[in-house]
């Protein structure tokens, strides 16, 4: 590959990484309020668990599982954020080098 080409790439690359980090921010930004919002669920083990109403308990295990449901899709969001910089700083040196 050309010298040119590789920085024509590499700077195309870098406008898509670059679009894919801010929405990954915004996103994250919106999760993480949304995390700040919701109230803590717990739950307790053994009896006091098992004395709510069989509604209730459907009710918490509901709760629970949106709030891991939505710790995991953060926390993916975050590993790809990682790798999107991690592939910016790539490509900037690749158009460094080649320029």
């Amino acid at each position: 590959m050309l010298d040119d080409d590789i920085t024509a790439y590499a700077k195309v690359a870098i406008e898509i990484l670059e679009a894919e980090k801010k929405a990954l921010q915004t996103q994250l930004g919106e999760l993480d309020r949304m995390h700040t919002r919701q109230a803590d669920v717990q739950v307790c083990g053994g009896d006091p668990f098992a004395s709510l109403e069989p509604a209730q308990r459907v009710s918490a295990m509901e709760a629970l599982y949106e709030r891991e449901y939505q710790n995991a899709r953060r926390s993916g969001m975050r590993l790809r954020l990682a790798c999107v910089e991690v592939e910016i700083a790539h490509w900037c040196s690749r158009q460094d080098f080649a320029g």
